[in-house]
This record gives structure tokens, sequence and C-alpha cells, in this order.
């Protein structure tokens, strides 16, 4: 086997990949009879440059979705553009360039990194969210959100980032800084339009306990968002001049803690600014005093109105809830608050002296609630989606105004899409919305427009669209759990609500894969950072430059890495299993390009022993085995069954592991003189192949094609275990040895030939001496013995190595 011809990637890769977007490879089958599997990674925003960590959730999907077409499933595995966005206009504002010839162009390029990288994507399923044809389902939707008032507008406390210049929904508000660009986000009473997703959190909290295979992070966080919190609320009709007036209320929200200290309530001061006072001034042009009752005792509480934020020192006013109950418990104060997503709040002063007991707050809870004065509330941390965005390069809100009377209503169908374009035309008597929508709503449906987008004529088709819902398997990174993972589930929420689709969730499973780190450094001028790429350190010596550490790569830190800089290096199929062997897919890695020399040795292994076998003749249809080669049948059809249970849980770095040790079994049998059968060293060559195939598809599909098989790798099926293919040669006359079977807790694993004048001792040295036995792996309770026949080794599961 002397074959020193180096895998000839660059050519190999071109051609095949030529191969299959001529011949359609990937598309789409939608054969509604088959068992479907639909995968599918978060798009990527078209920003330039893929680093690698995109190869690395790309990579991902795309195992996924080749090994569930081998196991003959059809697959649907799209890719698309989200593209609307601030990154897009702010380059065009800087460099006075159109944001959407910016965008396309990005995609250009993105589109040929993606393709040099080999994955199966259906490129006939790819949408540009910034399409016309695309963003009118988003109006025709939204429009019955409109009309069913779960989208409203008013006037809030909205962030705004003075840097962008844009409003942010509360996910995207991150310590208080904008989730973007980092800037300290300012507080701002703006007129915003918002959708309902409050009404929603029940929904949203309940069914995460329903997704078992989503990331347990994600769940957590999201649970932790959501924020459910059981509250009492006390309805009090405010006496104003001592005339009861049942038209202004107090709502009195607590924990528990209004009950315990209900006799010890002294005074209740609300903000001038609150809404409810506001609406008692405008009413009454005097008022002598202000004052509620307490139904238990008939105490009066006096009100007293104050600008909250000069009254006494330490007291904080906050709209997050937790924040203000952490203020209540450690002052000993009682809060209320009319809206909890309105600024203005107010508090209770209370003097705790004598605490009522839990039996006596029980008695009292009732007589409140006979008297429909108190109410049991769920209120949820999660508050309404501001999805107003003041930006150009957006999908426009299709709201007209009239001029005359200021009414607002959305257009008409036969106007939609309301285009950015047709936007800024002037209307007579009609003002057009200026605000864009949040772009995260773009990629809140896109799942389901990927089930069936013949060219965007139609949202859903009712058979297609169900068959392919929910997704099999969803990948993206973890820090969208708070926000894109919300807005996800949200939407599919409100489909589901509305009869398009069947599933209540989008998907059944979520990967979130781990962060891929590389070295960051900056130099210092002019008081700021500029950040270096990792890559361009020696163009640099003569810089004060500072190591910032390991970051996640990122455009921030200029300390991404080119994938197409190493796929020309290296090849595509090297990065790819690389980048997979490097840790489990849920671990953040280290990037370190010195190490991927091995696996590209490797595959130049594998591409010499596939010339190997080719450079063989063959006899066909010899299934008899030696001794050597049967006991490595045995083996090797273990493997099967551990490589697909590995497969199903996804283990690629065990896997390719796996891949590598077997290669170099086979490797060391032919070394050792130990094959004589070379139709069976073809087959389980075939075989491995097929393991590598999700990994490293372009060598995989030409090895297949070298060895003249009829089948292209891509309609193959994944190896099974089929230990009754070949047959053990053994010698009838020699009365010398015979073959005794090896179980493992009653399970026949293997089989070994011994000296019939072998006792047991030997036997079992020999098998913890046999390298494809791997007994030595197990931890062994007992040792069943049973002379010529066979030995049991009893484990234990639970106490495994």
């Amino acid at each position: 086997m002397n074959n020193n011809t180096k895998y000839p990637f660059k050519n190999i890769e071109k051609c095949v990949q030529k191969y299959w977007e001529k011949n359609k490879t990937f598309k789409t089958n939608n054969n509604t009879k088959k068992k479907k599997f639909y995968c599918l990674c978060m798009f990527p925003y078209p920003s330039g440059k893929l680093h690698i960590g995109h190869v690395r959730n790309y990579t991902i999907g795309d195992i996924i979705s080749r090994f569930n077409r081998m196991l003959k499933k059809n697959v649907l595995f799209p890719i698309g553009w989200d593209c609307f966005g601030l990154p897009a206009e702010n380059a065009s504002i800087i460099n006075n360039e159109d944001p959407k010839l910016w965008t396309y162009k990005n995609i250009k390029y993105m589109k040929k990194q993606i393709k040099m990288l080999g994955f199966s994507f259906d490129w006939e399923k790819e949408i540009y969210t910034c399409s016309k044809k695309y963003y009118k389902y988003e109006q025709y939707f939204i429009k019955k959100l409109f009309n069913k008032k779960i989208m409203y507008k008013k006037k809030s406390i909205v962030n705004w980032c003075k840097k962008d210049k844009t409003v942010l929904a509360n996910e995207q508000v991150i310590n208080n800084k904008c989730w973007r660009c980092n800037n300290i986000i300012e507080k701002k009473n703006k007129n915003q339009w918002f959708l309902k997703i409050e009404n929603f959190s029940e929904n949203l909290l309940n069914n995460l306990y329903k997704l078992k295979l989503w990331n347990n992070k994600v769940k957590i966080m999201q649970k932790k968002w959501i924020g459910k919190n059981k509250w009492y609320e006390l309805v009090l009709p405010i006496y104003i001049n001592n005339k009861k007036n049942n038209k202004y209320k107090i709502l009195l929200y607590e924990e528990n803690y209004f009950i315990k200290n209900i006799f010890n309530i002294k005074l209740i001061i609300i903000n001038k600014n609150n809404i409810l006072i506001k609406n008692i001034m405008n009413e009454y042009k005097y008022i002598n005093n202000l004052y509620v009752y307490i139904p238990i005792n008939n105490k009066k509480i006096h009100i007293l109105i104050k600008n909250i934020y000069n009254f006494k020192k330490n007291i904080i006013i906050n709209n997050d809830i937790k924040l203000i109950n952490n203020y209540i418990k450690k002052n000993n104060i009682f809060n209320s608050n009319m809206n909890f997503f309105n600024y203005y709040s107010f508090i209770i002063t209370n003097d705790i002296k004598n605490k009522i007991s839990n039996k006596k707050s029980k008695y009292i809870k009732n007589i409140l609630y006979e008297k429909k004065i108190l109410f049991y509330k769920k209120i949820f941390n999660i508050k309404d989606w501001c999805i107003s965005r003041q930006r150009y390069w957006g999908s426009p809100i299709p709201i007209i105004y009239n001029k005359r009377n200021n009414k607002m209503k959305y257009i008409n169908n036969k106007n939609i899409p309301l285009t950015i374009e047709n936007k800024n035309k002037n209307y007579k008597n009609l003002l057009i919305e200026k605000d864009t929508f949040d772009t995260f709503i773009e990629s809140s449906f896109y799942h389901i427009i990927f089930t069936y987008n013949k060219k965007y004529k139609k949202m859903v088709n009712n058979k297609i669209t169900n068959y392919w819902l929910p997704i099999d398997c969803y990948i993206g990174g973890i820090e969208h759990a708070t926000m894109h993972l919300i807005y996800i589930r949200y939407f599919n929420n409100l489909f589901y609500k509305f009869n398009l689709i069947k599933c209540k969730e989008p998907s059944i499973e979520l990967i979130c894969q781990g962060m891929v780190n590389s070295k960051s450094y900056y130099y210092i001028e002019d008081k700021k950072k500029i950040w270096i790429s990792p890559e361009d350190i020696n163009k640099y010596k003569n810089y004060n430059l500072i190591y910032d550490g390991i970051s996640k790569m990122s455009k921030s830190k200029n300390n991404g890495v080119d994938p197409i800089k190493i796929v020309k290096k290296y090849g595509a199929d090297t990065l790819r299993t690389f980048i997979m062997f490097l840790a489990p897919i849920e671990n953040d890695i280290e990037w370190d390009e010195k190490k991927i020399i091995g696996i590209y040795r490797f595959l130049n292994k594998i591409w010499k022993f596939s010339n190997f076998i080719k450079s063989i003749k063959l006899i066909k249809n010899t299934k008899i085995l030696n001794n050597e080669e049967n006991i490595f049948n045995i083996f090797f059809n273990n493997e099967i069954d551990i490589i697909t249970n590995l497969m199903y849980k996804k283990k690629y770095n065990i896997i390719i592991s796996k891949i590598m040790n077997l290669y170099n079994k086979i490797n060391n049998l032919i070394k050792n003189n130990n094959i004589s059968n070379l139709y069976f060293l073809k087959y389980i060559f075939i075989k491995l192949i097929k393991f590598l195939y999700p990994f490293s598809p372009h060598i995989s599909f030409v090895i297949f094609k070298n060895l003249n098989i009829k089948k292209n790798i891509d309609f193959c099926r994944w190896p099974r275990k089929d230990n009754n293919i070949f047959k053990c040669r053994t010698n009838i006359n020699n009365n010398s040895f015979l073959f005794i079977n090896i179980m493992v807790n009653s399970k026949k694993k293997n089989i070994i030939k011994v000296n019939k004048n072998d006792n047991q001792n030997n036997i079992i040295k020999k098998i913890y001496n046999n390298k494809y036995i791997n007994i030595k792996e197990y931890n062994v309770k007992k040792i069943i013995f049973i002379k010529n026949k066979m030995i049991n080794f009893i484990i234990d599961d639970d106490k495994n190595k």
C-alpha cells in the first residue's frame, strides 16, 4: 500500500459541489407519505463575512441532515438571510451607499463562503427578509393582530438608544445597555406600537416543560425572564372630598404581604405624575382630602400626593418588579403599583409591629373574597413587546393616519406590501406611519415560510406546512435565549391561535452550540481601542499591542477567522471534521489552527487507503473469513451500533475518534497479514466511509465513485449491524483448538479461539489482552465459565468506566 498520492481536495471539492448544484441533490421533496425530518440553523445576518463560529453552527445542521437522509427520511434543510437592521443602515450612512446594495453585496460573498463548505442546503428554499415578497406576509399577518387588538399603540416610557437612535424592546437591554452597541440606554416617553405578549405568558411558561429536548439552560433563562409571580389584587374605591367615587380605584398588588400587615398601614403615597392622580386632578378643581377605607376594620387611610423622587432619601421606584419587592422586604414597606409597565408607581408606608397569624390572614382573605374586593392575580415579569423602530431599513408598519382627524387604520390588502419606497410618497389627506417593525419579527415566522415558499406566492399550505412542522432540530447560539427564542415561540403561538398551523411550539429539539473563541489584541490610539486580527500580529510589531485574552469571535474585536483561508489551505472536509472533533458541540472551543493538521493527515490516509482498495482485484461473493477476520467482523458490527447511537446523541467528537480507531485497526490487520479476504476488506471500508460521510462529504462522495459503487453516497443507507453476512472458516480436522463465545451480561459480544487444554485463567487472560474485545473498559462483578462453550462477564452498568 505504497501510494503517496495526496488528497487533491481543491479539485475534488469544486467538482462535487458543481455536481450537487447541477443535479439539485438536496432539493426538498414534499412527499407527505414519507417520515420527515426538518433541520434548521438560525439563518445568518449578511454582515459581510462568515467566521468559524458560523461554520460550526451550519456543520452541525449539515451532519444531522445528511445522517437523517441516510436513515431514509424526507429532509428539509433550508437557508435564508435575515436582511434588515442597523448594521446595513449604519454602513449606508458611513459609506453613502444604499443599504439594499450593501446587503445584497454581502449576501453574494457569504453565499460563496457557505457553498465552498459543501453544506447540503436546499437553495431553492432561499429567502431574503428584505424582499417585499417576504415581508408582505409579515404585513398581512400583523393586520390580523391589529384587528384583534393584539397590536396596539400607546404612549409609554421606552428604552432609547442615543447612539443607534432607536427604541429597544426590554429583551434588547442588557445591564441597562443596548444589546448591539453597548451604549447606556435612556428612558423616553413616546408613542409606540406594541404586541401583547403578556397575554401569552402562561402558555409560554407552561409549554417550556413540554420541550424535553430543548437546551436546559435556555429553558431556565426563559422561565426567569417570563417570571411568574403570584399576587393578590385589592380593589379599594377612593373617597374624594369625603364622598365615595366608584370611578377611581386603587389596585394594590402584593405577594401575601398585604394581608399579614393589613392593620399596620399608615399612609399611601402616590406619585403626582401617576395617571390615576392626573385623572382625578382633571375632574376636580379642588381636593380637600383623599383617602380609602380598609374594609376589615373600616380604618381610614389617607392618600398623600408627592413627587416620589424628592420624597425622603433611599426611596427607590423602579419598573422591575423584583427590585421593588426586594426593596419592600428590606425596608419593611408595602408596595402597590397601578400598572407595572407604567413608569409611575406608588408605595404605602407601613409600621410593622404586630403581624397577624397565618390562620387569621386566611380568615381575612375569605372575607375580602366574599366582598369581591380581593382577587387572586398572576403577574408576569415579561412586558408587552415594543415593536416600533425608528429606522429606514426595515419592514414598514402599514398604518395610515387621516390628516384631518388623526384617526388611524391598517392599509387595505390590495396595497400590501407597503414597500420602503412607497412609504415615503405623499398621499392626499393621509400620513403613513414613519416607524418600521422590529427586525426580530421577520425571524419569528421564517421557519413557517421555509416549509412552503413557492417564490413567496403563499404564506402556508395547510397540508405541506403541517407535514413539515414542527422543526425537528433547531440549532443556534444560547445568546438568543431571551430574545429570538422567546419571539419565535410567541409567533408560533399566534399562528396556532389563528389556525394556520397545528403545532404549539416551533421545534422539538433545540441545540445551542458552544462559542468559538479566539485570541484578541488591540492598541490604543486617541484613547480608543483599535482591535487587530490575530492573523495580522506580525504587521503590528512596532505597535504597543495589548493582549485581551480569549473571547468569542466577533467583528467588534476583529478576532474572527475567515473560513475561506482555512478551506483553501486544508479543504472544506478538513475544516468541518476538525471543528466537530475539537469538543462536544455544546462546549466552547478555542480556535488553534496548528491542531488542524492531524485531521488533514487522517483524510490523506483515508484517500491513500481508498486508492489501495481500488487497485486490488476482488473475488466476488467470497464470504468465508479466517479467525482474525471473523473476530474483527463481530467487533466492527458492535461498533456500528455504538456509532449509530452516538450519532443520535450527537456525540460527534467521539464518533470521529472511533472512525480513526477503526481505520487504524483495519490498517493493522493488513500490516500483520491477518486479512486474506479482500472482499471483506472492501466491505468494511465502505461502511467506514459511510460513517465519515456526514463530516467529510466531498472525499466520501469521490471514494464511492472511484470504487465503482453504483449508488451515490448521498442516497446510501446508514450502516446497519449484520454479523451473519460472513461465515467463519474453521479447521474441522484440527482438534487442538476450539472457539468459545464471549458474553457480556448474557449477550454475545465476540468469539475467541482457545486451546482445548487452556484453563479458565488462561482464557480470561487472553480475553483481557485482546484489543478487539475491550473487556478492560468494563467494571466486571462476576465471571461465569462453561468449559468449551462460553464465558460470561457480568458487569455493573452504573459503574461502567
